[in-house]
């Protein structure tokens, strides 16, 4: 079975709004370097709600390029409509992307029969492997273990899930129900506090946010487990656990992850594609100590 700890990175943006080359570079080399399972470009994390289908297109194809197959690449193609979605599915599974990430249609909450309509209908007609991602929070609609356990049966080019739902009780359910039935099925937590646990319960590890800032942290603990090292596996997850607050140091947990960052990568730009405003000096402070006391930085 595959595990991997998979950083959802973050989009640096130039002032004027364009895709920062340099700085992406810079985060994504770094990711790679700290020993990545995988990266996620444009998922909750990326913004990609907030940015055009150009910026997506040409900052997709040079995240690609950059990366250059030295660790897998993972993309969120969620649009608005069916077609656009397959549509831009089409153009990472082009520019050599390895599978997307879809969430279920959003705006009016789905029943469950609709989630599995929509879901067949995308795997019926997209060439590229896919992972559904549940993120009830944003979208209003939860997709339920026994709707995954459903989709998982019937379509192979449905390879995974991630979990973003704050309650492990959840993820622990999609594993009974899906692991019978695909042995090679991926499910992800989605909080970087419940990685030991998505482990431990025969799941395939994190897709989140933290790895922007501490992926040596995530692959320490991943080797850990697989060691059967439980006492490292424990301490590894304790730092990780440090880096929870700054998920509410801002208004928007994006922001404040955007600004860590900056501390890691030299002249990393702070421009959001996402409506908030500028950063105050104090919020910084805040962002700055969680990362002190967690032992990233030093004094």
């Amino acid at each position: 079975m595959q595990r991997a700890m998979i950083c959802p990175m973050v989009t640096a943006f130039t002032a004027q709004g364009k895709i920062d080359e340099r700085a992406n570079a810079a985060q994504i080399e770094r990711l790679i370097a700290g020993g990545v399972g995988g990266i996620l470009f444009l998922g909750s994390i990326g913004e990609f709600s907030a940015m055009s289908m150009k910026s997506k297109h040409v900052f997709l194809r040079f995240a690609i390029s950059q990366v250059a197959h030295r660790t897998r690449v993972l993309f969120g193609a969620t649009c608005s409509s069916v077609e656009e979605t397959l549509a831009f599915t089409e153009v990472g599974r082009e520019a050599g992307a390895d599978a997307a990430m879809i969430l279920p249609p959003y705006y009016f909450p789905a029943t469950q029969d609709e989630v599995i309509a929509y879901y067949s209908q995308l795997a019926e007609q997209t060439g590229l492997s896919f992972m559904m991602y549940n993120f009830p929070a944003t979208t209003g609609t939860s997709i339920e273990p026994e709707t995954a356990a459903s989709l998982a049966k019937a379509f192979p080019q449905i390879i995974g899930i991630k979990d973003t739902v704050d309650c492990i009780s959840h993820t622990r359910a999609l594993i009974a129900k899906i692991r019978p039935l695909r042995p090679d099925f991926e499910i992800y937590s989605g909080f970087d506090e419940y990685g030991l646990l998505n482990l431990m319960l025969g799941g395939n590890g994190v897709i989140s946010g933290m790895n922007n800032l501490a992926p040596e942290l995530f692959k320490r603990l991943l080797m850990a487990v697989h060691q059967r090292n439980y006492a490292e596996a424990e301490a590894a997850q304790r730092r990780i656990c440090q880096l929870m607050p700054l998920y509410q140091a801002m208004p928007s947990f994006v922001q404040a992850i955007k600004l860590a960052v900056g501390f890691f990568v030299k002249d990393y730009p702070e421009q959001m594609a996402l409506c908030c405003p500028p950063a105050k000096a104090e919020q910084r402070k805040t962002i700055e100590g969680i990362l002190i006391r967690s032992g990233l930085l030093n004094t």
